[in-house]
């Protein structure tokens, strides 16, 4: 830049110097001049090429100096430096690091100065975006990992996790960094979870080594890791879970200081001193740290939370508002609401709702939320006068307004005292909780005198513990316990040692939701203190909610249908005259319809049929609705046809303008074209170009059917009802599909296309959405995007780690008591756990129902074998003997034998394995030995009787 200016300064300046000098001492046009003027446009072209040169080669140092690119996520495993080697050569340690960038690994080795951090590896996130990640001999910082670097969200990836939280709540998990302080079993499983969610980063920090004894609760623990640190001999693994989440490990001793750099800090191996001096600095910083305290210790667990002095809960249950569908309003003061009673309502006395679509009470449509008073399963009342709004016509939809929650948590000091209600689980045992409270400050104060745990089974140790139990209960003057149970006590004693991988596991599930809850507001928080129980039976049972959505059937079963017929003709044709009924005819029109009407050759062919699909399912067939039922129409009763909940509809006005029409045509065309097996060129992708080929499709003008009959019952199947002569109908459809194949090339085949929602290139998922989204807009419904239908149409069940990990360890520690045999069922739970709110409920499993037949009884847990690979009719003789008749024998989804079928008789000599064989196509192992099928049976009164599984052993 010196160079450069010094150029343009001395041209600046010469130039009028040596102009003036010419003009006033020479002729110009006389020799001498021109040999002057030479030689000044010489040292002008020098200076030019001079500047050019100090340009370029004085740029290249910035051209060639490492740019970093923004990372997705980085490990950096640091080696401890020396105390010795810092401390007489100032500074150095030799490290190496493992910098993971978008999946690829780039070793770089060096020397880093550890006076400032310590042997702190890898990144210190503060306050959410700081970064210290520096390589020796540079002085460039790594860029650190901000909110930018997760604009997009990864769908396919966190498709189940998204269903749960949704886009606000990932995008602040993938801001937010955590501590995890204790990395034995529970501490393994939280830091899980919380890779595989998906925050910005998780630092992993523990002082002491591994220990034979980690093996058995830490999952990521080998033998070869036995005395390494154990923060650094998780991280590795860990890492591998989640490239895009920044692990870094701590390895000396924690000061609260370093808790500022965090959102969310956990520890899980810490004693009630050191968790009150952190938590205080956690509670009292600004903003507050998220402090939770969390111990598995034999089959006892503990969790305390403290999220600040005043924490908003921005979704309390994570549930959709509720909706009700309006029957009437009535202009009264206060207003009486009145629902449909399709679905009963679900608001509560002091909700807030808005109304929207209301006709003639026009004054609810603004938006406004208004209190609920008197909720009841069909309708409510508003506090508000309406006897001066209109007069409520039809519509309207109600919906609830989620309002957010603010939770003033007290601290670990205060909380120790008193720490209020706890979170029940089991409800058979109340006096639990508040004396598992003293037995966890018990624990701590034994651990702090004699510096160790109880030895397991070790009397004196439970004695001990107890005695300083009881002591402690003596100190709390009127709040102390009236049976402090020694006998729980001991229990508590004796295993207090262990954590058990599965306890570990379930908690790890808790208290990683409590982390998430903590990052984003989702979802209501454990208040204050804890779970404090014996989990010795505890099971996780629950169900998911699925929604479907129906898939057309074009491009999957229609031409499959195609291909059977065109492979066999006759074969099929026999058939479809065999069955004479509607479906054989339904069959035949639409294989008709693919091979002649609707054929396509070229793409233009495509495009015609999906701009003429759009016209048949959004356009014309909404004016024939509309025509049928005009809305004025009124129902045989004299009510109004259009009432809730039914919605009144439009037929829509195509418009190659329209993006979201473009984009279903688009689709619907590309995947047409594949089943006919024709070339997709690139300009379909070109809206410009799209619009043109649509414009050019000759769309017919609608005729309306007078005679039109429209199933009104939502009950009514939608299969086409039988013709009075099905098989004339059947042989004339034959005979022009006969007509039609003659005209296919040779060897022609369709291609059916299956429905695959994870691949975002096919355009499955841009049909289903413009489908669906065209439909609603017919009749006025919000509209989704191409994520939500995808949940929907894909029947993506939400599942997130820490529901999956809690359940892992719930079924596995009730698969304890079953290999310990000798458990009576009040031994056992169901439990009904929710995260969300968190609610945990548990009952005693019900006994499985006991069926008698004659003088035998049996339970569905039941199991009958037969042996020696017997025939068909050997197993319904078998049954027969029992008094039972059997008419239906399946294998998995296929049937093998069902009395209604005259050539399944044929079958009963075979054996009943090499039936599944052939006709189920079962591939059995070799060291399998028995198949089990379903047998269906009735006693001789023709009344059917629940038989359990049959075993058939046929080696």
């Amino acid at each position: 830049m010196l160079k450069l200016g010094f150029w343009v300064g001395f041209i600046i300046v010469s130039v009028p110097i040596f102009i003036g000098y010419f003009y006033q001492n020479f002729d110009p046009f006389t020799h001498r001049s021109c040999l002057l003027i030479l030689l000044y446009c010489c040292i002008v072209a020098l200076t030019v090429i001079s500047m050019g040169f100090c340009g370029i080669f004085g740029s290249l140092p910035l051209y060639m100096r490492s740019r970093k690119r923004t990372a997705s996520g980085e490990v950096v495993v640091k080696e401890a430096a020396d105390p010795e080697t810092s401390n007489n050569n100032g500074a150095t340690a030799s490290s190496f690091k493992k910098h993971r960038r978008d999946s690829c690994v780039v070793a770089a080795a060096g020397n880093r100065s550890t006076a400032e951090n310590g042997d702190k590896s890898g990144i210190r996130g503060g306050k959410g975006d700081r970064c210290d990640s520096r390589v020796v001999g540079s002085s460039t910082s790594t860029m650190a990992l901000g909110d930018s670097n997760h604009a997009e969200i990864d769908e396919d990836l966190h498709s189940r996790q998204l269903a749960v939280y949704g886009r606000e709540t990932m995008r602040r998990l993938f801001a937010s960094n955590i501590l995890v302080s204790g990395m034995q079993g529970l501490g393994a499983e939280i830091a899980k979870n919380l890779i595989l969610a998906g925050v910005k980063s998780v630092t992993l920090h523990d002082e002491g080594a591994v220990e034979l004894w980690d093996l058995s609760s830490n999952f990521v623990f080998s033998e070869s890791d036995v005395g390494k640190n154990r923060a650094l001999a998780s991280v590795q693994k860990l890492q591998e879970l989640n490239n895009a989440v920044i692990i870094s490990t701590l390895t000396t001793k924690l000061t609260k200081e370093q808790l500022s750099d965090f959102q969310a800090v956990v520890f899980t191996d810490i004693s009630f001193e050191k968790a009150i001096e952190f938590n205080d600095y956690c509670h009292n910083h600004q903003p507050p740290i998220s402090f939770i305290k969390a111990e598995v210790r034999g089959l006892f667990g503990s969790i305390f939370c403290d999220f600040g002095p005043e924490f908003t809960v921005v979704d309390v249950d994570g549930e959709d508002p509720h909706t009700g569908i309006i029957a009437s309003i009535s202009n009264d003061n206060p207003a009486l609401v009145s629902c449909v009673d399709d679905e009963r309502l679900e608001f509560q006395d002091g909700d807030l709702v808005v109304f929207s679509e209301v006709h003639g009470m026009t004054e609810l449509n603004d938006g406004k939320p208004r209190k609920v008073k008197n909720a009841k399963p069909y309708s409510f009342t508003l506090e508000e006068d309406t006897t001066q709004f209109g007069t409520y016509i039809k519509g309207g939809i109600v919906t609830q307004v989620k309002q957010p929650k603010v939770l003033n948590f007290k601290p670990l000091r205060d909380a120790i005292k008193d720490p209020g209600d706890f979170l029940l689980s089991d409800f058979s045992k109340f006096d639990r909780p508040p004396l598992l409270h003293l037995a966890f400050q018990a624990l701590d104060k034994f651990v702090s005198d004699l510096g160790r745990f109880p030895v397991a089974g070790s009397e004196g140790d439970a004695n001990k513990l107890i005695s300083i139990a009881g002591n402690m209960n003596e100190s709390l003057g009127d709040g102390r316990l009236e049976d402090i149970n020694p006998k729980l006590l001991r229990h508590f004693a004796f295993g207090s040692r262990a954590v058990l991988n599965p306890m570990a596991a379930m908690f790890g599930g808790i208290v990683g939701q409590e982390v998430v809850k903590a990052c984003s507001g989702k979802f209501h928080p454990v208040f204050q203190v804890s779970v404090h129980c014996s989990f010795c039976n505890f099971i996780l049972v629950g169900m998911d909610k699925l929604e479907f959505i129906p898939l057309t059937l074009t491009l999957a079963h229609y031409p499959a249908e195609v291909n059977a017929y065109l492979s066999n003709p006759v074969e099929y044709k026999t058939a479809q005259r065999t069955a004479g009924d509607a479906q054989a005819r339904d069959n035949l029109e639409r294989i008709l319809e693919c091979l002649e009407k609707e054929k396509c050759v070229t793409f233009q062919d495509c495009i015609s049929w999906a701009r003429l699909r759009f016209e048949d399912y959004f356009v014309n067939r909404v004016k024939q609705l509309i025509y049928t039922f005009p809305e004025d129409a009124a129902t045989s009763t004299g009510a109004p046809f259009w009432s809730a909940p039914k919605r009144f509809p439009h037929p829509l006005q195509v418009s190659t303008a329209d993006p979201s029409h473009l984009q279903f045509v688009m689709a619907a065309s590309i995947l047409r074209a594949e089943t006919f097996g024709i070339q997709i060129p690139d300009w379909v992708k070109h809206p410009q170009m799209l619009a043109e080929a649509v414009d050019k499709v000759t769309v017919p003008d609608f005729q309306p059917k007078k005679d039109a009959k429209i199933v009104t019952d939502e009950k009514a199947t939608t299969l086409s009802t039988a013709s009075i002569d099905d098989a004339g109908v059947i042989n004339e459809l034959i005979f022009k599909l006969e007509l039609c194949t003659k005209k296919l090339p040779q060897g022609f085949k369709m291609k059916p296309i299956q429905f695959e929602k994870d691949d975002d290139t096919n355009y499955h998922m841009d049909l289903i959405a413009g489908l669906a989204n065209m439909r609603a807009r017919n009749y006025s419904i919000p509209e989704v995007d191409k994520l939500k239908a995808k949940f929907i149409a894909g029947r993506i069940i939400p599942a997130i780690a820490t529901s999956t990990a809690m359940a892992t360890g719930l079924v596995c520690l009730e698969l304890y008591k079953a290999l310990d045999g000798g458990h009576k069922v009040e031994d056992y739970r169901n439990t009904f756990a929710n995260l969300a709110l968190p609610l945990f409920s548990m009952a005693e499993p019900v006994l499985p129902k006991v069926i008698k037949h004659g003088d035998m009884s049996w339970t569905v847990w039941d199991r009958w074998i037969l042996r020696d690979n017997p025939t068909l009719r050997e197993l319904i003789q078998w049954l027969k003997d029992k008094g039972l008749n059997a008419y239906s024998i399946s294998y998995g989804s296929c049937l093998l034998y069902n009395s209604m079928f005259p050539r399944h008789r044929e079958r009963m000599d075979k054996k009943v394995v090499d039936l599944a064989r052939e006709v189920a196509k079962a591939e059995l192992p070799p060291n399998r030995k028995h198949l089990d099928v379903v047998v269906a049976c009735e006693d001789d009164d023709d009344n059917d009787v629940d038989i359990p599984q049959v075993s058939i052993y046929f080696s």
